[in-house]
Formats: structure tokens, C-alpha cells, sequence
């Protein structure tokens, strides 16, 4: 289909050659071509097919991950150091649900000792949080866990 416009009188006329999307279908063999049916075995449907396929991979590996953080949450570890001495128990991201501190170490002159005792026995209880959250988060990656893809948070 071709068509012209009229700009302004000082400017020449000029013809555009638009042709719509019918015209296009028609003469390059597409569907419009064939009516609306698709052929069978057609690689359009093909892709669509691998691309739906896809999509509900990554909605699964989606739901997967959501159950893992909704775990990772409720997961509790516990540290200590001193030999039993100082106990504390983290849950979740690394919030700080107990601590237990042995009866022999609240004696005047042994706040140093004691704050080093709490210092080591959170940051244990973070390690053995931080391995149980992790091996969570590569159960729900599985293949895709150790990737490092553009936009998505690391999966270890």
C-alpha cells in the first residue's frame, strides 16, 4: 500500500511507502499469510514451548528459594566458648536469642575475660549459622548455586 502526505506549501511533496502489517504478513510467508493457524512443528511455537518451559523452571527455583529464606529464618544455632563457660543462640539472620553465662565467671575482675568469652561464642554460633543457612540456600539453588549472575543475589 503506498501513500503520500502534503507538508507545507514551501516544501515539496513527498511520497512514503508504508505498507501494513497484512501486507508484510502476507508476502513474506508468514502466518498472516496461512490465516491464523500456525503450522504444526512451526520453530515459533517451538521457542514459545522452550520459553514456557523456562518460565516455570525459574517460578519454581523462585518458590524454592522464597521456602528456604522462610527456613533460614526460623534456623537456630548456638555457640560457645570456654568450655561451656558462655553459651549464646542466635536464630535467623544472626539475631541473638540466649545467652548463658557460667555462675564462676561473675566474679569482680573477670568483665575482660567475660566479654572475650561472649565475643567468641556469638561469632561461633554466627560460623555454624552461617553453614547450616548456607547449605539451605545451595538445596534450593541446586544447579544454579556458585553462579554469579547479574541482578540475582549469590547463592554460595
Amino acid at each position: 500500500m503506498y501513500g503520500c502526505y502534503l507538508a507545507h506549501p514551501s516544501i515539496r511533496s513527498r511520497a512514503i511507502h508504508t505498507k501494513t502489517v497484512a501486507d508484510v504478513g502476507r508476502r513474506s510467508g508468514g502466518l498472516l499469510s496461512r490465516g491464523l493457524e500456525p503450522s504444526r512443528g512451526s520453530p515459533y511455537l517451538e521457542g514459545m514451548k522452550d520459553l514456557n518451559a523456562l518460565m516455570q523452571q525459574a517460578q519454581a527455583m523462585q518458590q524454592k528459594l522464597q521456602d528456604a529464606q522462610a527456613k533460614m529464618a526460623e534456623t537456630t544455632a548456638e555457640g560457645t566458648s570456654g568450655g561451656g563457660l558462655v553459651t549464646i543462640a542466635l536464630k535467623g539472620p544472626g539475631e541473638i536469642t540466649a545467652v548463658k553465662i557460667d555462675d564462676s565467671l561473675m566474679t569482680p575482675g573477670e568483665g575482660e575475660i567475660l566479654a572475650d568469652l561472649i565475643v567468641a561464642a556469638h561469632a561461633d554460633a554466627k560460623r555454624k549459622l552461617d553453614e547450616v543457612n548456607s547449605a539451605l540456600m545451595r538445596e534450593a539453588a541446586g544447579p544454579m548455586a556458585g553462579m554469579n549472575i547479574p541482578g540475582m543475589p549469590k547463592l554460595f
